[in-house]
């Protein structure tokens, strides 16, 4: 599991990007996005086994209508 909080006035929501930018979604029983703004990743077997997604690298934005902040990089190596 990744974790992501920010707090902030109006307050932000969370998001998950690639390491290009673009936006993680969930894939079902695989990946899902929690309301707390973590991701979780599902335990898997060698053929659920996802090289974009169980070695990638992610990284959590938090954004409003004031701006956004960029956590660090998480390299995920599964």
């Amino acid at each position: 599991m990744l974790h992501c909080s920010a707090t902030g006035s109006p307050g932000p929501r969370i998001d998950w990007l690639m390491a290009d930018g673009s936006p993680v979604h969930p894939i079902s029983n695989i990946r899902e996005m929690l309301m707390n703004g973590s991701m979780y990743f599902l335990p898997f077997g060698a053929e659920s086994y996802r090289h974009d997604v169980h070695f990638a690298i992610y990284r959590c934005q938090a954004s409003n209508t004031v701006g956004r902040v960029l956590g660090r990089e998480v390299n995920v190596k599964a």
